[in-house]
């Protein structure tokens, strides 16, 4: 009889004996972490702050690409609905459509948001800025 095998993955990890060393590297596969030519401008500038994490978290792939694409042209609406909110001043007809933008914008990010797994992800990050705004005020 000859030398017994190395242990299997699973019971290494079981056990928390694996080295770090020796863990596969998380390959994306080509194409999965670049940006959409076709998005807008303000949906660009959010797959770039948000693309690099989803891609550590393993979040972004070939097959949810398009998904976090539709998650970032809804942030990019948001930003739009935003903006045409603080231009419209009193103008009510202008502000309630910009209202209605902003409204379906918040609801297809948080669609896309819940399906893409990443609740957690904003919620730490609302946290965060909701712990700046407070230091600002004191």
């Amino acid at each position: 009889m000859g030398k017994p095998g190395p242990k299997p993955r699973e019971i290494k990890d079981r056990k928390g004996t694996t080295r770090k060393v020796r863990e596969p590297k998380k390959r994306h596969a080509i194409g999965a972490t670049t940006c959409p030519k076709w998005l807008g401008t303000e949906a660009k500038q959010e797959w770039k702050r948000l693309g690099p994490e989803l891609a550590e978290a393993g979040i972004l792939r070939k097959d949810t690409r398009m998904l976090v694409a539709a998650y970032c042209a809804a942030a990019g609406t948001l930003r739009l609905a935003m903006a045409q909110q603080q231009a419209a001043g009193d103008d009510l007809q202008k502000l309630s459509k910009a209202f209605t933008l902003a409204d379906k914008a918040m609801k297809q990010m948080a669609s896309h948001g819940y399906r893409l797994g990443i609740g957690d992800l904003f919620q730490r990050e609302a946290d965060a800025e909701h712990e700046k705004a407070l230091a600002l005020r004191r």
